[in-house]
């Protein structure tokens, strides 16, 4: 039997130390929460908190999810989820309850939303918006009836069915089928082994409403439930009101009991190797089962003591892998470490080790997991290891610490389901943040191998490899893997050598430039500054964070500037240049050495720009202009890097080849816009065509115009202290010479005409796939952008009625409707979706009537004005965030486009009349292509 990690722990504080050991007394609950259970059992947290502001989330959770049925009920706990949206007392009839939220500013999906797991089922109302306490009342009702006071109408029953069978259809994938078989193998012996959430489709489809009925009066019951309720509320008023709506539900006597099923443990390692012929990729995953927290312990001190030693020991692991998969010779893609919960139990946990083969090195990959996993059980980690996870963990809790005030509502929400769910503490981000720091002076080599001891064993030990059922991939045998096993446990190891590392990102810093005009621009609050170098930079304060500063450098240019001969080049420049990392550090050295610092930033290249976003705390602003310096100027190249990337590459496009998609989305971009060498998609022969030099150049051609750049700051900004960050980092770059080059829109036109095409691919699960666009030029501006916005919002609402609802024809449309700025006003209704293939043409003609019945006839008044307050909502959500101003005061700096003054007023301008003529006038340019992908 494994020895348990709480022997461990015991050991650890029968010790003694001048350190104070982790409590095993209860932490204490954050004060800000209002916490309590009524009298019939039912559990409740309540918060005030201003973000976002007129605000509040409202959450429903139970403790019962499918692991409460039997066999004949597989999929009923799924099935209830649907119907909590199709009438109950307060709210009859069908998504009469969504109604209501659409009313006042949400979206179904969005701000009304369930989902259905294992153990538990969860429902929220997210970001609703407080016009008034009868808002509060009634999305107070709504989680009332969630409770125990649904309608479940046999009628909606059924209709509900077709939907559930689309679902399944459409998540039936080769990852869903190879998971339903893992969790039969090492769950076996537990109920978990066959209690997949979507459930039996036999079942579905046969059930007797009664039994519906019957299991939702035996499961949803208040002693199982908790109420969530964070946002910009008083909390004691919501209390009370809370109080009186849920006073009407007894206490269930003779309840059925709610057991939580264990897992078995196993003496012999369990082995499954499972393939299926649509997958596209190899996986092998260890496990090292485990005993979960008790819950006795997830409370305390201790708990969270343990919780920080699996962090570390996750991570620690996880580093070295990484560092193995940036070596040529690593047998696998990628792989990492973590303790968590063993698949789906929630009764049992494991230590977990998972890589992705490179080709045909399956088990060389699943040997190097293992020699690794012993490597650490032998020698253990170093200083320097844990000394860079303590410096990373400690500036994770300090930004959140110095951010606490201003956290958004559904970061409680979280920890409130999980403290609901899995007996996780409540305590307050100060509390944590200081629990840690004394915790982790605690952790070092002896404490973290002491630990690593405790969670490795020889017994409790899964091992799984999955993938394509092809004949040219060789798996290992169950002996051949038993032998492994054996094989690198009798291996003698060596200790992991620390390579040292430069403790300084740039030694020699550069000439300082200068600030050559500093101006204010009251229009957005912002101070601008022009630099030596022509570079313009803009800084605009904010407090939406306490410690942040966000940052969006962009300039005209992009890969359109490239002949045809270097489509394939572009095509992986934002891949390629940073392969090498920056100046004299590798990805690998530059990783360690920024360990502990809150910056980072990334560059990209698209069509038609080059930009760099970036983000850090006050104190690493430094190091962020350090990174974007040595962005621009020093890219480092690695031979061995690329070589690694360009052998990764050239499997991932030999397996793609293999999806079935791959056969759809090759007949779509054909179809759209035929053999445009622009717009062609890589093929693994394409791979060794690639130039790494010319790659390069192309990158540092991007960014050669320096001083086309403008820089954005906003955040905590103190004009002071940034000043000479800007004046040392940016305006010391070198000015470069503008970029010469003609913009050719023409090759990334969509084909005229009507354009109808089948595609054939052999399925596991037979379905129709079916993609459409229409396209069309039309006058790009804000106001059309604004009504294409609206158009979008009317097609979801419109296909989810008919097409969802009313005919049962598929789980879902995903739509698309935008109006590019390249090629100019080229205007796209994009259409997706899968259906069953007996439906194929009732669902094809419904959609269609859709599209062409919003191009004929004027959108309800009271439908219009509801969507309008939706995206009036989400406007302004989106305001109150640095990532928004950065973006808006990009566009407006690089285009002269003003995305904000006007929104609000032209969103209200706009008419059903507007809508119906831009659906209209797209329609009638007749541009129309349909892809079908058929068994």
């Amino acid at each position: 039997m494994i020895k348990s990690v709480f022997f461990f722990l015991t050991c650890l504080l029968s010790v003694g130390s001048v350190m104070a050991q982790p409590t095993s007394s209860i932490l204490p609950l954050d004060t800000c929460v209002r916490y309590g259970k009524l009298p019939n059992g039912l559990t409740y947290y309540i918060r005030h908190n201003p973000l976002p502001e007129n605000k509040a989330c409202f959450h429903f959770v139970q403790r019962v999810g499918s692991i409460q049925e039997e066999d004949t009920q597989s999929g009923l706990a799924h099935f209830l989820e649907h119907m909590a949206f199709n009438g109950s007392t307060n709210f009859p009839g069908r998504k009469k309850s969504v109604s209501f939220i659409e009313s006042n500013g949400g979206q179904f999906g969005t701000n009304i939303n369930a989902y259905t797991s294992y153990d538990e089922t969860v429902y929220n109302l997210s970001d609703i918006i407080l016009s008034s306490d009868a808002v509060i009342d009634s999305c107070l009702l709504i989680l009332h009836d969630w409770s125990g006071f649904l309608t479940l109408d046999s009628i909606e029953i059924d209709k509900e069915r077709a939907i559930i069978k689309e679902e399944w259809r459409t998540r039936n994938s080769a990852q869903s089928r190879i998971t339903d078989k893992l969790y039969s193998i090492f769950l076996k012996g537990s109920k978990y082994a066959n209690r997949s959430p979507i459930g039996s489709m036999d079942v579905v489809e046969n059930f007797a409403c009664q039994e519906l009925k019957d299991y939702y009066h035996k499961w949803y019951r208040s002693d199982l439930q908790c109420v969530i309720i964070v946002g910009d509320i008083d909390a004691e008023f919501v209390e009370n009101k809370l109080k009186a709506v849920f006073a009407d539900i007894p206490e269930l006597t003779n309840a059925a009991e709610r057991i939580y099923y264990p897992v078995p443990d196993n003496e012999e390692p369990q082995i499954a190797i499972i393939t299926d012929p649509e997958a596209t990729s190899t996986s092998v995953s260890v496990f090292f089962k485990q005993d979960v927290i008790p819950d006795s312990i997830k409370m305390t001190g201790q708990g969270t003591y343990l919780s920080l030693l699996r962090l570390f020991a996750s991570q620690a692991l996880s580093n070295r892998l990484s560092e193995i998969c940036q070596k040529a010779d690593s047998p696998f893609v990628s792989a990492g470490a973590d303790v968590g919960s063993f698949l789906v139990a929630s009764t049992k946990d494991a230590w977990t080790l998972s890589a992705v083969p490179k080709e045909g090195k399956i088990e060389e990959s699943l040997a190097c997991l293992l020699r690794e996993n012993m490597r650490v059980y032998t020698h253990g980690f170093s200083n320097a290891e844990i000394d860079r996870i303590k410096a990373s963990l400690l500036a994770s809790y300090e930004n959140l610490y110095n951010n606490r005030k201003k956290q958004n509502s559904i970061a409680y929400i979280n920890q409130y389901v999980q403290s609901f769910l899995n007996k996780t503490p409540i305590t307050s981000i100060e509390a944590n943040y200081n629990l840690v720091k004394q915790y982790l002076v605690q952790i070092g080599p002896s404490e973290l191998n002491g630990f690593m001891h405790q969670i490795i064993s020889d017994k409790n030990i899964a091992i799984a490899i999955t993938g394509p059922q092809k004949d040219n991939i060789i798996y290992p045998s169950k002996h051949v893997v038993l032998d492994l096993i054996k094989k690198t446990k009798e291996e003698k190891t060596q200790p992991y050598i620390e390579k040292k590392v430069a403790s300084t990102l740039m030694e020699k810093l550069p000439k300082r430039g200068k600030i050559v005009q500093s101006t204010t621009d009251s229009k957005w609050g912002t101070t601008n500054w022009t630099l030596s170098n022509g570079i313009h930079v803009v800084l605009k304060k904010t407090d939406f964070k306490d410690d942040q500063v966000t940052m969006n450098a962009i300039s005209k240019g992009g890969i359109i500037q490239f002949p045809d001969k270097d489509v394939l080049n572009a095509s992986v420049i934002n891949n390629v240049a940073g392969l090498g990392g920056l100046a004299s550090f590798s990805n690998e050295d530059l990783s360690k050495m920024l360990v502990g610092k809150s910056a980072s930033a990334s560059v990209s290249v698209s069509l038609t720009t080059q930009e760099i976003r970036g983000r850090s705390s006050i104190k690493d602003m430094e190091t962020l202009f350090q990174i974007i310096y040595l962005q621009l100027t020093a890219p480092r190249k690695d031979k061995e890097a690329y070589s690694i990337f360009t052998t990764r590459l050239h499997e991932q496009l030999q397996k793609g080849q293999e999806n079935p998609l791959s056969a759809m989305n090759d007949t779509i971009t054909y179809t759209m816009y035929g053999d445009n060498p622009r717009i062609r998609k890589m093929k693994p022969d394409d791979v060794d065509k690639l130039d790494y030099d010319r790659i390069l150049e192309m990158y540092k051609t991007c960014f050669s115009n320096i001083g086309s750049l403008t820089f954005t700051f906003v955040g905590t900004i103190d004009e002071a202290k940034i000043k000479p960050l800007v004046e040392q980092y940016l305006a010391s770059l070198p000015k470069g010479k503008p970029l010469k080059y003609d913009i050719q829109d023409d090759a990334y036109l969509i084909k005229n005409g009507q354009h109808l095409k089948t595609v054939r691919a052999e399925m596991q699960t037979p379905k129709a796939s079916v993609f459409e666009i229409y396209s069309g030029i039309i006058p790009r501006n804000l106001k059309n952008d604004l009504t294409l916005s609206l158009f979008k919002l009317v097609l979801d609402l419109v296909f989810t009625q008919n097409v969802r609802e009313n005919e049962g024809g598929t789980y879902g449309i995903r739509t698309n409707v935008a109006c590019n700025r390249f090629p100019a006003d080229l205007t796209k209704i994009e259409i997706a979706y899968d259906t069953d293939t007996a439906k194929l043409e009732r669902v094809k003609l419904i959609v269609h009537s859709c599209v062409e019945h919003l191009a004929k006839n004027e959108v309800p008044k009271e439908v219009l004005d509801m969507l309008v307050n939706y995206m009036l909502k989400e406007a302004e959500a989106a305001r109150k965030s640095d990532e928004y101003w950065a973006s808006v005061l990009s566009t407006y700096y690089l285009y002269g486009e003003d995305n904000y003054s006007n929104y609000d007023t032209l969103l209200k301008s706009i008419s059903s009349g507007d809508i119906k003529f831009l659906a209209n006038e797209i329609l009638a340019q007749k541009n129309h292509i349909e892809v079908v992908m058929l068994p």
